[in-house]
């Protein structure tokens, strides 16, 4: 059985969430001109975002919204889309 497997049916936010607690302190994501974040920062700021957009209430009839979102590629772009 490969180790992906293990992962098999599992969201976003509760990979995060594994991977914040066994990595910690480990370099998560970093770019030019942005600060290093470690995978418990990252779980942090994911969550934020995701709090945030949840709380636009943007969602009609229990549905989860689609949403567009505009930034160049970088770091930026990559915690937006783990969010939403």
């Amino acid at each position: 059985m490969s180790d992906t497997a293990s992962y098999s049916g599992q969201d976003v936010y509760s990979l995060l969430q594994t991977a914040a607690r066994s990595f910690g302190e480990t370099d998560a994501i970093y770019g030019p001109g942005f600060e290093t974040l470690k995978y418990d920062q990252l779980f942090g700021v994911v969550s934020q975002l995701a709090n945030g957009i949840d709380g636009m209430a943007l969602s009609r009839g229990g549905a989860r919204p689609r949403i567009a979102v505009v930034f160049e590629n970088g770091p930026e772009m990559s915690l937006v889309v783990l969010a939403a």
